[in-house]
């Protein structure tokens, strides 16, 4: 329970001896989510999560709700163990939460139901694609220490030795698995993510110092306009071999390139709100010299602008 210290100081029982509180969280409901990482026998301290609903009366402690569990039941009716350690808690645009333990990943798809008895937690299944219908729990067993969501809705997972991935949208596509050995992260141990939402740019915090990953999905704006779109570089200079990025899109624009007569060149749809175009055709070959229409709409259809972009 919550216990209050006149005039200010109050704790909560359950975790009053805990000894390592990782990660705290308030969701967009103005629940408290606290995560415990480390079970203590000496001090008798099991490692779970916490959730404080502070209802209606903010002033007092009188009708808040407090719901600390060590293990929680999934959508298959096993039991998914908290008492190894939760590290990190993160919402998502849908409302759900994410929870990165020591045992793998677990989502809160229902935070609203979390006290109640009949709560069930889901461990989201990856398909194996194999020819069969299995599916495996979505990274079963690894220590999870760190999570963050970018402009795409896809999350960003870093873990206790075993690199970074970054997993579709809906959790069911590992999209890239980065280790240090692999590739320039800096080290496998990840302590802390944070994503810059207007370039995409992921910041990793290792146990070797900061590295950043140039991501490739900033956040979406709500209105598509010529004011927010932005083509660069531009122009494109012969020696350039990078990507041509168009931001300041909506969620899920539809873009088609053409060339000045008019002939399609390359289409495709908006990662959050940013597209990537690597100079080439839908066949690989870069495009010649000349000024290329960017056609831009909204998923819906309903907006429309157009940009240019010269190849030198």
């Amino acid at each position: 329970m919550l216990r209050t210290i006149f005039p200010f100081w109050y704790y909560v029982e359950e975790l009053k001896k805990a000894p390592t509180l990782e990660k705290t969280l308030f969701d967009s409901k103005g629940r408290l989510w606290v995560c415990s990482r480390r079970t203590t026998v000496d001090i008798n301290h099991t490692a779970g999560l916490l959730c404080i609903d502070f209802g209606s009366n903010k002033s007092s402690s009188s009708d808040d709700v407090v719901r600390y569990r060590t293990s929680v039941t999934n959508q298959d009716g096993t039991v998914f163990d908290l008492s190894t350690g939760v590290f990190d808690i993160m919402e998502c645009p849908d409302g759900s939460l994410w929870v990165g333990t020591a045992s793998g990943l677990l989502v809160i798809d229902d935070p609203d139901n979390w006290a109640a008895a009949s709560f069930r937690a889901t461990q989201i299944k990856v398909p194996r694609n194999d020819g069969t219908n299995y599916a495996d729990y979505l990274l079963a067993g690894v220590p999870i220490s760190a999570m963050a969501c970018d402009g795409a809705g896809r999350k960003w997972v870093g873990t206790m030795g075993n690199g970074l991935y970054l997993v579709s949208a809906d959790g069911l596509e590992v999209v890239h698995h980065f280790m240090a050995g692999e590739t320039p992260l800096l080290s496998d141990v990840i302590y802390d993510l944070a994503i810059n939402p207007q370039t995409g740019t992921v910041y990793i915090g290792t146990d070797r110092g900061l590295c950043a990953y140039g991501g490739d999905a900033t956040e979406a704006e709500q209105t598509l306009s010529t004011d927010h779109v932005r083509v660069y570089p531009n122009p494109v200079c012969p020696e350039y071999r990078g990507h041509i990025t168009i931001s300041g899109l909506t969620e899920g624009a539809d873009v088609k390139i053409t060339a000045a007569d008019g002939r399609l060149v390359r289409t495709g749809t908006s990662l959050g709100g940013t597209f990537i175009w690597d100079g080439r055709t839908a066949t690989g070959h870069r495009v010649p010299t000349g000024v290329y229409l960017i056609m831009v709409s909204t998923a819906d259809g309903q907006q429309g602008i157009v940009a240019k972009v010269t190849v030198i």
